[in-house]
């Protein structure tokens, strides 16, 4: 298997980051949440450093438990990382690239803004 370029990482995090089902609350979380928990902590693992992965299975545990202060601190902590990943990738695009891409993005989080209407 081929190692993924960083065009389609940037593409990957920008998909987790507009498609972040409701996190928010108390209770078990669904499949919808646990599928998309399991999407971050693989992406991370597959191309976070060794602080981003221990730190995101860290956040991620504490999402899976009811708590009302650990869950949203893990949320936080998630997505400061995948953000970071998102601008470190984003950085290493050619400027051909970036616009493409960038675009795209802006109409994922535009599509995600309209669903919640």
């Amino acid at each position: 298997m081929s190692a993924p370029t960083n065009e389609s990482i940037y593409q990957q995090l920008g998909i987790l980051i507009t498609t972040r089902p409701p996190l928010d609350g108390r209770g078990e979380y669904g499949t919808e949440q646990y599928q998309w928990m399991g999407r971050v902590g693989a992406l991370v693992e597959q191309v976070g450093n060794a602080i981003d992965i221990a730190t995101t299975n860290v956040a991620l545990n504490n999402m899976a438990t009811p708590s009302p202060s650990a869950r949203p601190q893990g949320l936080g902590q998630v997505m400061i990382i995948l953000y970071k990943l998102l601008a470190k990738a984003e950085l290493t695009l050619r400027p051909k690239h970036k616009g493409h891409s960038s675009m795209w993005v802006k109409l994922l989080l535009l599509c995600r803004l309209y669903q919640r209407f």
